[in-house]
């Protein structure tokens, strides 16, 4: 209420300065109760403001300026909507008058915030045209028309949007937001409140999924999270569900309003969550993160200095020592002038969701989709109506496939909010990612104990040679999950310390295979004797020249010698038994050979190394099948001290 009254304060003396002949009403007994009203506003008796305007708009229904304080009152009185009354009323009658034709922009505007499109947008274009205004007024005006003309085209043109209310499991509480659903679609995490009061505790609940019981009973995802007297909430999951990143603003080494802490799981135990540090949280707020799927790259909501405007997007990624990076703003195509929130990072890492009230939209937030093209992320994408209505749309959740979506929605009661349900719908075709995802996943072992263990793990893409992904398996239960985003020739590579590495070559199509790839993987103690098989190196048939993607798995080899310089190495080249005996032979030596003066030209002595071939002599399986044969086709590196 002080600002307006502020602003009536300052505007009305700049009116009140002409005298009585410059008014546009010649009626005296007009003028008489005008002047009253100036009096009473001088004396701040604002209901007698009121009551001196309205008899003089009474006495002069064309006296503008009386209809222009009198607006002015009644909007400090907390009576907007009789105020537009009067307000339009002096920009109609005042249309030689600068100020009165200003009023144009505050009635379409009034009109806009309450949906009334047409005659918010009469009165914009009215103020455009009237040439007045400051050019912040013209610059709102013209993206309120913008916006009016892109909610007719929005709802002339509805995306299909059938929500469904999540089990009554799922919305026990008063509130429940901000879900999130892991990499299998069997537990949903989110942020919930059991009563609808703000000064209720806010805590991270989980649900799991029974294969035949439905979704359980949600329960505080842990003790070491939840503190049960401050607040925890708005958390984001790395795609193995071992790395969680969550908000609170209570604690007591907050180093701002709100910081993001990290936990990290062990077995079914979270560890104690550490607050990120000063390089992710400031004296601003921080809130709302996003995780990339292999838990290196986190996107989330900042008030810091040297954004956009308010609160606006930013990313940080791991560094090498695992220390995370001084964030990035997203930049201009993303963050706007005003509030850019929720942050969702697909987990195919190129597909960003987020909610904007600065992007053209349809109301307060809407909900975008961008995507990571060619180095920059493209334009955003308004999701459509109804997804997004002139409501607020604040989060949003979409599953690995690419298909689904999860959100809460807000319920109200006299302006206040006394509800929250998560809902579930199925993505309009312009939502959805244009990478689905699917995973591999197993457990690591010891190969010799069978006991699981704890490994590093890149998913590489052989071709391009790249590392995609890199993640380290439980070193209780020995599992591990990994994302795969598009149809490659990918290769697995478990490593540890006194360990043989392991690779794995698989193929993923995603135009033919939607069903996740369950591969267990097993390392052998780096002993004398242990035998690899180098399942990445190829060769064309009847081929000794080295392809391109071999140099993946050998440059492997090159840094298993660097790291173990006591042992030494025997490259084996074998061969099925389909040809002459003699040719397999001679095949598997010089194919032997290749690998060898590979690993010489990077580096590696002479001495610490042999190669041999042994033809079809030593066949791992029987040659009896075209599958078995190629079993049979490898090279092998045998370790001696």
């Amino acid at each position: 209420m002080r600002t307006l009254l502020v602003t009536l304060l300052f505007l009305l003396p700049t009116l009140y300065s002409a005298t009585a002949q410059d008014y546009s009403s010649t009626n005296r007994r007009a003028i008489k109760a005008f002047d009253a009203g100036r009096e009473a506003i001088q004396n701040r008796d604002y209901p007698g403001a009121i009551e001196q305007f309205r008899k003089a708009v009474e006495r002069d229904p064309g006296f503008w300026e009386a209809h222009y304080s009198l607006g002015q009152s009644l909007e400090v009185n907390f009576d907007t909507a009789q105020a537009v009354i009067h307000w339009q009323e002096a920009a109609r009658l005042g249309t030689s008058n600068a100020q009165a034709q200003a009023l144009y922009y505050k009635v379409g505007m009034y009109y806009l915030r309450r949906q009334a499109y047409p005659e918010a947008q009469a009165n914009l274009q009215s103020f455009l045209d009237a040439g007045v205004g400051s050019a912040e007024a013209q610059r709102m005006a013209q993206r309120g028309l913008d916006q009016i003309a892109f909610v007719k085209e929005a709802m002339a043109n509805p995306v299909p949007f059938e929500p469904v209310l999540l089990p009554r499991t799922l919305n026990a509480f008063a509130m429940q937001y901000f879900p999130l659903v892991n990499v299998q679609q069997d537990q949903l995490i989110f942020t919930g409140r059991r009563v609808a009061d703000i000064r209720e505790d806010e805590d991270i609940y989980i649900s799991v999924r029974d294969p035949e019981l439905g979704w359980m009973d949600p329960v505080s995802l842990s003790d070491n999270i939840n503190t049960g007297n401050l607040n925890e909430g708005t958390c984001t999951l790395s795609a193995d569900g071992r790395t969680l990143i969550f908000t609170s603003c209570q604690r007591s080494d907050v180093i701002g309003s709100c910081d993001l802490y990290v936990s990290y799981k062990r077995g079914s135990e979270w560890s104690k969550p550490i607050n990120m540090g000063p390089r992710i949280n400031t004296r601003a707020w921080e809130s709302q993160p996003s995780l990339s799927a292999d838990g290196r790259t986190l996107y989330f909501v900042s008030r810091r200095p040297g954004g956009q405007g308010n609160s606006d997007i930013w990313v940080s990624r791991l560094q090498a020592d695992n220390s995370w990076g001084y964030p990035t703003n997203l930049g201009p195509t993303i963050n706007t002038e005003e509030d850019d929130l929720s942050p969702f990072i697909h987990v195919n890492g190129r597909t960003l969701y987020f909610a904007s009230e600065g992007h053209l939209g349809l109301g307060s937030f809407d909900l975008f989709k961008t995507e990571w093209e060619q180095g920059k992320w493209s334009e955003p994408e308004n999701l459509g109506y109804p997804i997004n209505d002139p409501g607020s749309q604040v989060s949003l959740f979409i599953t690995a496939d690419g298909t689904r979506g999860f959100y809460s929605k807000d319920g109200f009661r006299n302006g206040a909010m006394v509800s929250s349900k998560i809902y579930t719908f199925e993505l309009p075709e312009n939502a959805q990612t244009q990478i689905s995802s699917t995973y591999v996943r197993g457990r690591v072992y010891d190969e010799e104990t069978e006991t699981p263990m704890g490994a590093w793990i890149d998913l590489m893409d052989l071709e391009a040679d790249s590392v995609l992904g890199q993640v380290r398996s439980d070193p209780i239960t020995g599992e591990y999950l990994m994302v795969l985003n598009r149809g490659a020739e990918y290769g697995l590579f478990a490593q540890e310390k006194d360990y043989l590495y392991q690779s794995i070559p698989f193929s993923y199509d995603q135009t033919t295979q939607t069903e996740p790839i369950e591969i267990d993987i097993y390392l052998s103690p780096l002993q004398s004797g242990k035998v690899v098989v180098m399942n990445n190196v190829f060769f064309d048939t009847d081929s000794y020249q080295l392809r391109d993607k071999s140099k993946t798995e050998l440059n492997r080899v090159v840094r298993l010698l660097r790291d173990n310089g006591e042992i030494r190495m025997e490259i084996s080249g074998h061969t099925d038994d389909v040809g002459e005996e003699e040719y397999n032979q001679s095949l598997s030596e010089n194919r032997a050979k290749a690998v060898y003066e590979y690993l010489l030209s990077q580096g590696v002595p002479a001495r610490r190394l042999r190669y041999r071939g042994y033809g079809e002599s030593k066949p791992r399986v029987a040659n009896d099948s075209d599958e078995h044969r190629q079993v049979n086709r490898r090279i092998e590196f045998v370790i001696y001290r």
